[in-house]
């Protein structure tokens, strides 16, 4: 957590707004961010108000930053303004002559993003300020003196320095809050969001997907391999790097999801992935099911849905600590020297971490602050605990390394390298053809067979499926389609449904999940087709 620009009040007070403006303006270039004039006009705006707003005496103590990167959350406040007594958010709405419900729920989360999240905010009042320059003028509700998220306060370009003075005289003076200690301090997010985050994961559909597939021995057997390889490596003071192997589908995720949401989640656990549309349904499945929002219908079309908006709020809030964007993790860690928050991380597709060619390069979109591969910053980072520390390294087999790619060889050698650190795998990782996703053998790792997923849980709800598909492609040859659905057995009308015309594939149904069992004349008919049954 960082701003873009962090000023004394007085250094602020002898600023030019125009020039606070291009300072701003040029940190956002720094990132890669798209810029527009009507930002860098209201940059000025801002600063015009603040600087009006805080000449008075009782701010010359206060420290002020602007933009303020909650980088693992994916959120960013526009003003952070910390005295001795309070931690003041606050949204600017330029031009605004409403105060939107989307506005006030925008800055009351960020107000609790901070108590909930940063080390040195939940000790404090934390109070959020909207500032709707153009909006009328409202009665001030004051919260109680106590440390804790205050009520929304409201304001205007006209009343913004008598709101702030109100706020921050009524703030309790009794434990001095150190404004440069404040912005130096680090993510922490309290117990109580780790404990309902896990909560609302052991009564979810997510949750119950691994329940449901609990006759696939592979996957429980899985699961118990992590959990004694964590454990061995807590008892010895060990730090360790968990290979879980896989074909696509066999429940890799669902393995790194128990670790992080299980028991170990009192170390400080997160799971990372690359894949921010999984990040975000993840988050959304039990941020719903946690409001009673049917995921069918989606929160926009449930017929209830303004009573429960404030739960599914605050079920998103308690979600964003357990699941985060692992760019986001490295570079939010990367150049810090204390240890994260965290002791266990689980770090998804891990087989298409960066290579330090790609993880120190520049582009259009984002301006680089690393300089290893991202292995070896990961490794880097959790070596900072003294003692215990984990990576659970989920690895999809039989996937091309594209371009930047580091592949399994280069964690391998980022390991061998690490003083402390060993491996533990299934044999599955000293195999392969491509020498860029194979391990070398070493006295750093060692193998566990259990750590392989090799039954992908899509095809285990019925008994013949798990020998393939072959009863399927047998059926498929001859007699009326109702016959050929019968002797296929597990694919029936609940199952599955023919496909409309234009999407059968040498006449097969796509989805089929045939592939090796394919008869040779259909691949020849795909073919023909310019396609391949998947």
């Amino acid at each position: 957590m960082r701003a873009w620009l962090e000023l004394t009040v007085p250094e602020l007070l002898a600023t030019a707004p125009a020039a606070i403006a291009a300072r701003l303006a040029a940190a956002q270039m720094r990132r890669r961010l798209s810029g527009e004039p009507s930002q860098l006009r209201a940059w000025g705006a801002q600063v015009e108000m603040l600087q009006a707003a805080l000449a008075a005496p009782c701010w010359i103590d206060a420290r002020i930053g602007f933009e303020y990167d909650m980088l693992r959350l994916e959120r960013r406040i526009d003003v952070v303004l910390v005295t001795r007594r309070a931690i003041l958010v606050l949204e600017f709405k330029v031009g605004a002559t409403q105060m939107a419900a989307a506005d006030l729920a925008q800055v009351e989360d960020y107000a609790q993003d901070l108590h909930d999240f940063h080390a040195a905010s939940r000790a404090h009042p934390v109070i959020p300020v909207l500032v709707a320059t153009g909006a009328r003028t409202v009665p001030l509700q004051l919260g109680l003196p106590v440390p804790g998220v205050a009520p929304v306060a409201l304001a205007n370009a006209a009343n913004l320095a008598e709101r702030l003075a109100t706020l921050h005289n009524a703030a309790p003076d009794a434990l001095p809050l150190d404004p440069d200690a404040w912005f130096e301090a680090a993510y922490a997010p309290v117990p109580t969001i780790v404990e309902a985050a896990a909560r609302l994961f052991a009564r979810n559909t997510v949750a119950d997907i691994a329940a449901a597939r609990a006759d696939t021995a592979n996957l429980t057997a899985t699961t118990d391999a992590i959990l004694r390889a964590l454990d061995a490596a807590r008892a010895a003071a060990e730090r360790v790097v968990v290979f879980v192997t896989g074909v696509p589908g066999a429940g890799k995720t669902l393995c790194g999801l128990n670790v992080v949401f299980g028991e170990h989640r009192r170390d400080g656990t997160a799971f990372l992935t690359g894949n921010a549309p999984l990040v975000a349904v993840l988050r959304e499945a039990l941020a719903c099911d946690r409001a009673g929002i049917s995921l069918a219908l989606g929160p926009s079309n449930d017929p209830e849905r303004r009573r429960r908006a404030g739960r599914l709020r605050a079920a998103r809030h308690e979600t964003a600590q357990a699941l985060q964007n692992v760019h986001r993790f490295l570079a939010d860690n990367a150049h810090k020297p204390a240890a994260p928050h965290e002791r266990v991380i689980v770090f998804d597709e891990a087989q298409r971490a960066w290579n330090a060619a790609q993880a120190s390069r520049d582009t259009q979109r984002r301006k680089s602050t690393l300089t290893m591969s991202e292995p070896a910053h990961a490794l880097a980072i959790m070596g900072r605990h003294a003692g215990f520390a984990a990576i659970i390294a989920l690895v999809g087999q039989g996937q091309e390394i594209n371009t930047g790619e580091a592949g399994l060889a280069e964690w391998g050698d980022v390991i061998a390298a690490a003083p402390g650190w060993h491996a533990v795998a299934a044999p599955r990782v000293l195999e392969g053809p491509d020498a860029a996703q194979r391990l070398m053998p070493g006295p750093w790792l060692r193998l566990d067979p259990a750590l392989d997923l090799t039954v992908p849980i899509r095809s285990v709800r019925s008994p013949r499926a798990r020998n393939g598909w072959t009863p399927w492609c047998g059926a498929r040859r001859g007699g009326p389609r109702a016959s050929r659905r019968r002797r296929a057995g597990f694919l029936t009308s609940s199952h599955a449904r023919w496909p409309r015309r234009g999407r059968r594939c040498g006449g097969w149904p796509r989805g089929c999940g045939a592939r090796a069992s394919c008869a040779p004349r259909a691949r020849g008919a795909c073919a023909a087709r310019g396609s391949t049954p998947n």
